[in-house]
């Protein structure tokens, strides 16, 4: 075996989970949205990769899985650069999260 990736996608994969990993980490495995204490086990991009968003860290944020869906459904909207700079838009008021 020479160490190559034995699939096409197998790399992209792998360098994937290795960024999701560093972004639990940062976020210290908590869903990112204000009050919410739940167990963060998604991963969401910010600005959407369907619309040009990359997978750097500062695009890229922890969710939970209610939290994840509300985002995607227009309940719950976010932007702004992770880990420090986010506005979130939950129902009809903005908040401006400061991490301490």
């Amino acid at each position: 075996m020479s160490g190559r990736p034995s699939h096409p996608y197998q790399a992209e994969v792998e360098r994937r989970l290795a960024q999701a990993s560093k972004v639990v980490k940062r976020d210290r495995g908590r869903c990112q949205v204000p009050g919410c204490s739940r167990h963060a086990d998604q991963q969401h991009h910010m600005q959407f990769r369907s619309h040009g968003g990359s997978d750097d860290p500062t695009n890229l944020i922890s969710l939970c899985a209610i939290h994840h869906r509300s985002i995607h459904l227009g309940y719950v909207a976010v932007s702004g650069q992770a880990p420090d700079h986010l506005t979130w838009i939950l129902g009809e008021r903005e908040v401006a999260a400061a991490r301490g």
